[in-house]
């Protein structure tokens, strides 16, 4: 692939991130923990306190629902926010008019398109398109969005929303050809009529592309799901940790993440539908559990074996938690036992514990899949063999197991201990969850030390003596990430290539994102970075992806209001 159009995709693919990262975590992590106070078992239960975790339960599970329930619409947010530089408030304000105003027009025009050319004359007002019996064939294509009807475009429709959005507000922002008696309407006045504009022209390609689009992904959707089992985790992992290291995976799992190829729920509760494992297998517990607290036991049941794709989090849930701690242990015993230093042993144990904590796994991945392609090769093929450890069990016991998403110890105690256990009784497959998971931290350990050991694979802490005594010394991350020291980012900014070399700065999950001019410019070299605090550094044509953790967010934000006082 030429580079050029790797680092656009890869911009691109930031955008999208924006919103999982921004918003998305914090809303499912809202509804778990609502769920969990509103129990009276739980913390609801609790003499006198137990009312108001009821009460703050309560709303915490109404505002993640929120964000699970109008997510297409965040995502257009978000996506003008990322594409705009300094994400400008402006973009923000038309992605929204944007949104709104495709969906209330592309809900008019469907009535008079569905109504007039195709026939269905049985469809004379706009929440007829939602009806079976009005609109047989095509019902299923629409939903209700802030009360409009509109087609079900979801967060593809709102991803191109938001990036039309940031074009559009980048292109007119500075706008100033009208003439002088209407010179109030120039500049960024002038972006709002643009917007109905653009909204009316992706409205009328979307009213005839979106039913062959959504046909197809729902064709997609059903050979996915009659692919057997094993084939989909397997090849949706296997695509996932192999791209990780270039951060194209996230094009890859947005397919089952949000859009139908992941599934779909309608949520009786909340009287909203879920595309996507990102939104329906947080939705799906917390439905599942709310009806268990209401005594309805049958409906509970009904959601719980309904067909659902949440076994594909399997593999995501168990990197972070046993299978790279395993190969954290399997790297470090295979080190001298004269080298394993406090300064090794302080490395290894806190990238693990933040990977644990977390689930985000480049911190550790990032030890070894640069500098040894039969590690990398061998993770992503013991990995995406493990994915598919829920559908030979659910076969095995004849139930589903293994579909709730456990990602970081957060997680695994808020869904996992606090709902799947105490609320459903599923303690025996919590126990099984454990169990399985140890035994592949165990392999990890053991076929890593091996593979190190067989073919000298230099790791951390196993370099060359006169490499290691050259060793930087390494600030912990979070040092680096909170020093207010501005030298700090003066040195950030050299690396990269000076001020002049910086187009924008960006970061996803765990890596700082920037897009430079001239990569060549950019220090490349591991060790300059790792004196900056990074775990490693990736430096493509176009652009450079320094991988920090977790808390790389506010590294960012330091970063860019760095670059803005020298500017």
């Amino acid at each position: 692939m030429n580079k050029a159009l790797l680092s656009k995709l890869q911009f691109f693919a930031k955008s999208m991130l924006f919103a999982a990262t921004f918003v998305l975590p914090f809303a499912a992590m809202m509804i778990a923990i609502g769920s969990v106070g509103m129990n009276e078992s739980l913390l609801g239960g609790i003499p006198v306190i137990g009312v108001a975790f009821s009460f703050i339960g309560k709303y915490m599970n109404l505002a993640g629902w929120v964000v699970l329930g109008n997510l297409p619409f965040f995502f257009a947010l978000c996506v003008a926010a990322a594409l705009t530089k300094e994400k400008q408030a402006g973009a923000i304000v038309i992605a929204g008019l944007f949104f709104l105003t495709f969906h209330k027009i592309l809900g008019e025009l469907s009535l008079v398109y569905f109504s007039q050319f195709k026939g269905l004359t049985d469809i004379k007002l706009v929440t007829d398109l939602l009806s079976p019996e009005k609109n047989p064939e095509y019902y299923n294509l629409f939903e209700n969005v802030f009360g409009i009807v509109t087609m079900r475009v979801g967060v593809i429709g709102a991803i191109i929303i938001g990036a039309l959005a940031a074009q559009l507000w980048e292109k007119y922002k500075g706008f100033d050809r009208l003439p002088i008696w209407l010179d109030f309407f120039n500049g960024q006045r002038f972006t709002v009529l643009m917007t109905f504009f653009y909204a009316l022209i992706l409205a009328l390609v979307i009213l005839f592309v979106w039913p062959l689009i959504g046909i197809g992904l729902e064709h997609i959707a059903r050979a996915v799901e009659h692919s057997g089992s094993f084939v989909a985790p397997f090849f949706k992992t296997f695509l996932e940790v192999g791209l990780r290291t270039i951060g194209m995976h996230h094009i890859t799992n947005y397919v089952f993440e949000y859009t139908p190829v992941g599934g779909t729920l309608y949520s009786t509760l909340q009287q909203v539908n879920l595309i996507g494992i990102a939104q329906v297998c947080p939705a799906r517990l917390d439905e599942i559990v709310n009806l268990v607290n209401q005594g309805q036991q049958a409906m509970a049941m009904d959601v719980f074996n309904k067909p659902n794709m949440c076994n594909m989090f399997y593999a995501q849930d168990i990197t972070g938690l046993f299978a790279l701690p395993g190969a954290a242990l399997g790297m470090f015993f295979a080190i001298p036992k004269e080298r394993r230093t406090k300064k090794v042993q302080a490395l290894y144990i806190s990238t693990t514990a933040a990977v644990i904590f977390t689930g985000f796994a480049e911190p550790l991945e990032f030890m070894f899949v640069l500098v040894s392609p039969i590690l990398y090769v061998v993770h992503v093929l013991l990995l995406s063999t493990f994915a598919m450890i829920p559908d030979l069990l659910s076969s095995i016991m004849g139930e589903p197991v293994f579909t709730w998403k456990l990602f970081g110890l957060v997680n695994v105690v808020a869904s996992g201990i606090l709902q799947v256990g105490v609320v459903l009784g599923r303690w025996w497959e919590l126990a099984l969850w454990f169990a399985v998971g140890l035994g592949i931290t165990g392999i990890y350990a053991a076929v890593f030390r091996y593979c190190v050991m067989k073919f000298d694979i230099t790791v951390f802490g196993r370099e060359p003596d006169t490499e290691a005594d050259e060793e930087p010394k390494k600030e912990s991350l979070l040092s680096n990430i909170v020093s207010s020291d501005d030298s700090k980012f003066a040195k950030i900014v050299e690396a990269l290539g000076g001020l002049d070399n910086i187009i924008s700065v960006g970061n996803c999950f765990t890596r700082l994102r920037v897009e430079v001019k001239d990569h060549k410019l950019v220090n490349g070299e591991k060790r300059v970075w790792m004196k900056l605090g990074a775990m490693d550094v990736v430096v493509l044509e176009g652009g450079v992806q320094a991988i920090y953790g977790a808390s790389v967010d506010r590294l960012k934000t330091k970063l860019e209001d760095y670059i803005a006082e020298q500017a």
